[in-house]
């Protein structure tokens, strides 16, 4: 069964009092609005990239629900428990594929309900998160590949005052300049990594995964190897994985999700031709644009991967 949360009557319910916040209050109630109406976000962008629903998806930020009402926790210590504690973000450490997967939708939902967040997955790793691109990106490019591309969204002005260290902003790059390039795909990124490094180390991790997984075919042709074979061999900490196994690993979640197969030589191809686009842009660093994503929803609708064949 497929519900349509975001146009159901309680969701109009729940915006109209989500919109009451006030940081001097009240907050509580209207944050539990605010976080239940995320929930019915969640659950339809899982939907619409996995196919179904899933007990972590109905799951998602309950715990958030019951910490509002407790008088003695403002709403940061609220906030900062919960990134702690919950593994579907990056501040808890993560050692599943899917728990990458529900951050991928946590990020990327956050739009449909949250204005105050108009950007998706991809553009929210580039702002805030460049430390964990080698965590994320092949995880970004097996879920939608498309949405990897050279311009992403900007910050709404009112973000760009609350933070100093998203990618873009005039106010970044006045007050860190350039940073070092380092010299190895696996070495971390740090989070205020300059526009030009991201890119960098952007194109290297798609470069690898191209590699490895032209690798991969060679091993299975010479060795007559079967690709299931080959995902069981795959290492399950990310510690020990290579950006192509890692994209591997959570193509293989979503196949088995979707019901569906995964395409190695369509993966190749595309990835192949994303490769080339990043390698031959002229300024080797990624674009902006001011206008906001657009997001294109219907709830029953699930969305094509490229990756993946019935």
């Amino acid at each position: 069964m497929v519900i349509d949360f975001l146009n159901c009557p309680l969701r109009q319910v729940l915006t109209k009092i989500s919109k009451k916040w006030k940081s001097e209050g009240p907050w509580r109630i209207p944050s539990i609005a605010y976080t239940l109406e995320h929930k019915m976000a969640f659950l339809e962008c899982e939907h619409e990239f996995v196919g179904n629903y899933s007990l972590r998806g109905w799951l998602h930020d309950c715990d958030k629900l019951f910490l509002y009402l407790l008088p003695w926790m403002n709403e940061k210590q609220i906030q900062s428990f919960h990134r702690r504690h919950q593994s579907h973000h990056v501040d808890y450490p993560q050692y599943k594929v899917e728990q990458l997967l529900q951050t991928y939708i946590d990020w990327e939902c956050a739009a449909l309900t949250k204005p105050d967040k108009p950007l998706d997955a991809f553009a929210t790793l580039l702002h805030f998160y460049r430390d964990k691109l080698p965590l994320m990106l092949p995880v970004c490019l097996a879920i939608n590949p498309e949405a990897v591309r050279l311009t992403i969204a900007d910050l709404d002005d009112e973000r760009k005052q609350k933070y100093d260290d998203y990618l873009f902003g005039v106010k970044f790059n006045k007050k860190h300049g350039q940073t070092e390039y380092s010299s190895s795909i696996f070495d971390e990124l740090a989070r205020n990594a300059s526009n030009e490094e991201t890119y960098s180390k952007t194109l290297r991790i798609i470069t690898s995964i191209v590699q490895g997984l032209d690798e991969t075919i060679v091993l299975m042709n010479e060795r007559n190897i079967k690709f299931s074979r080959i995902l069981e061999t795959i290492p399950n900490n990310f510690s020990l994985m290579k950006p192509v196994d890692l994209f591997l690993k959570t193509l293989d979640l979503l196949a088995k999700r979707r019901k569906q197969k995964i395409n190695l030589q369509k993966c190749v191809e595309l990835l192949r031709r994303k490769n080339q686009i990043f390698a031959q842009q002229p300024a080797q660093k990624f674009s902006i644009t001011s206008s906001k994503t657009e997001f294109n929803h219907n709830y029953r609708h699930i969305i094509d991967n490229p990756l993946l064949e019935n």
